[in-house]
């Protein structure tokens, strides 16, 4: 299979038709493309070298750490989760060709209808606790997870996506300090500067729980430090769960401020709200999804394809000192086959227990704490 690398948007022409934008961002866009060579419709993650230079160290590292967690989460696939098929790169832009998930998202859902049938917040909360086992059980942290972020296939099954501030860990029960996240998601422990593990990850599951159970965000307020001292109280509605069958306990387990304390996937599979779930058959697909989405959400045109700009690949010596900096920091980026790769280890968050500093957020639609292009629904 040819890859597209080394030289312009002209070779990446080549080997894709661009079929549609998915979204925009301070450091690039997400298009929806077919590989000329397979026919096969990827989501193509475009970010520029010189705005993740401009954004400084931390922008650098937060592109090489997701290149390093997609390709750990490659080598064992699961139903559930994006998979990276291959990373190449030119001299202006980095790109990360990925499964393309055509049937929007949670968050789409959740703005349309207020809130879901019961079997489907029971249906899509099995799918997402098995997404975030796996990604756990590969040592990766992920942080960031939203309804924004918890995508809807064709098929009506979800999958996990937008790595961009997940981090990989040395265990189950490593801990690292970084703040990152969106703040209605951010579990306490994150919010009061501890150092944290998998268990923000659960916090952020009970909240998007609550999101599809309630059909609200289980922590509301203006005014980012009502918020924030909200989340560190788990000062949530609970009488919005009223009526709904083991609700409360489910959510009261998740959203527990004590994170020794707090539910995991052990748990949640012998938990009563999901006693009608048969994980087994969930992971392998054959139980059929509640909903599916409409087919006409598919209609893409992969053949006559879109004109798309991408940014220009500027010659050798166009870019002095920037130029070789950038060389050096992404010499190993390109991958042809991600499954197969061993991977080159990237810069962590300044080691095991974490250094401080502040990541930025995937989405743009809800911003956390900063914002940048992610693998979303087609506008």
């Amino acid at each position: 299979e040819r890859m597209c690398g080394g030289g312009s948007a002209v070779l990446l022409g080549d080997c894709y038709v661009t079929c549609g934008v998915l979204g925009e961002g301070g450091f690039g866009r997400v298009l929806i493309v077919k590989q000329r060579a397979t026919g096969r419709v990827l989501a193509l993650k475009i970010m520029r070298k010189r705005a993740l230079a401009s954004g400084g160290p931390l922008a650098v590292e937060q592109a090489l750490r997701e290149r390093e967690v997609l390709i750990k989460l490659a080598r064992q696939p699961h139903p559930f989760i994006v998979r990276l098929h291959h990373a190449f790169q030119d001299v202006a832009n980095l790109y990360l060709a990925m499964d393309y998930i055509g049937g929007g998202d949670i968050f789409d859902l959740l703005q349309r209808y207020g809130r879901v049938p019961l079997s489907y917040a029971v249906f899509a909360g099995a799918s997402i606790c098995l997404a975030l086992e796996h990604v756990h059980s590969m040592g990766v942290l992920y942080r960031d997870l939203k309804p924004e972020n918890v995508l809807v296939a064709m098929s009506g099954h979800l999958v996990l996506a937008d790595f961009g501030l997940a981090k990989c860990l040395v265990s189950y029960g490593d801990r690292t300090t970084t703040l990152c996240g969106t703040p209605a998601y951010m579990a306490p422990e994150m919010l009061r500067g501890e150092a944290y593990g998998c268990e923000v990850d659960w916090w952020a599951f009970g909240c998007v729980m609550y999101n599809l159970i309630a059909g609200r965000d289980a922590f509301r307020e203006d005014a980012m430090d009502k918020l924030i001292s909200r989340v560190r109280r788990g000062d949530y509605e609970g009488h919005r769960l009223d009526g709904v069958e083991h609700a409360g306990e489910l959510i009261g387990a998740l959203l527990q401020t004590n994170m020794e304390q707090r539910i995991g996937a052990k748990g949640l599979r012998d938990h009563p709200f999901f006693a009608r779930i048969d994980f087994d058959r969930l992971v392998s697909r054959s139980l059929r999804p509640p909903c599916i989405p409409s087919a006409e959400l598919m209609e893409l045109d992969t053949e006559r394809g879109k004109s798309v700009h991408v940014s220009r690949s500027p010659g050798r010596g166009e870019l002095p000192g920037l130029e070789a900096r950038l060389d050096a920091a992404f010499s190993a980026w390109s991958v042809t086959d991600a499954a197969g790769s061993s991977g080159a280890t990237s810069p962590r968050d300044s080691g095991t227990h974490g250094g401080g500093g502040v990541l930025l957020s995937g989405r743009a639609r809800r911003r956390g704490i900063g914002g940048d292009v992610g693998l979303g629904r087609a506008p």
